[in-house]
C-alpha cells in the first residue's frame, strides 16, 4: 500500500459524510433561495449555509443530524436535496432593529387606540 492510498484512506475517515449534502429547507432566505449546504461543524454544531449568497440559515437539530447520517451510511450521498420541516433545523435568528421594536411600544396620540 502506497503511502497515497493511505492519506486518502485516512481523509476518507475524517471527513464527515453528511457535509456538502444540500438541503432544502421550508421558508426561503433573504435571498430567496431554498436550497441550502450542510458545512462543517463541531460535532452537533452543524451550520446550514445558503448556497446562494453564503448567509448561514440555521443549525441542524441533533435528531436530524442522527438520521441524515446514518441513512448516508446507508444508502450513500443523496443526489436531490433533502426537504425539511420547521422543526428539523434552527433557523438563524437574525437581529430586529431596536428602534423599530421600541417605536412600536410608544402610545400613540392621545385618545387614539
Amino acid at each position: 500500500m502506497s503511502q497515497r492510498d493511505l492519506f486518502d484512506e485516512l481523509v476518507s475517515k475524517i471527513t464527515d459524510p453528511i457535509v456538502g449534502l444540500k438541503v432544502q429547507t421550508p421558508t426561503p432566505c433573504k435571498c430567496r433561495c431554498v436550497i441550502a449546504r450542510i458545512a462543517e461543524g463541531q460535532w452537533l454544531n452543524v451550520p446550514l449555509i445558503c448556497t446562494s449568497c453564503g448567509v448561514e440559515r440555521g443549525r441542524l437539530s441533533y435528531e436530524t443530524f442522527k438520521f441524515i447520517r446514518r441513512v448516508v451510511e446507508i444508502f450513500g450521498r443523496p443526489t436531490q436535496p433533502i426537504k425539511l420541516k420547521q422543526g428539523n433545523y434552527f433557523p438563524k435568528q437574525f437581529p430586529h432593529d431596536a428602534g423599530a421594536a421600541e417605536a412600536s411600544r410608544q402610545p400613540g396620540p392621545e385618545g387614539a387606540q
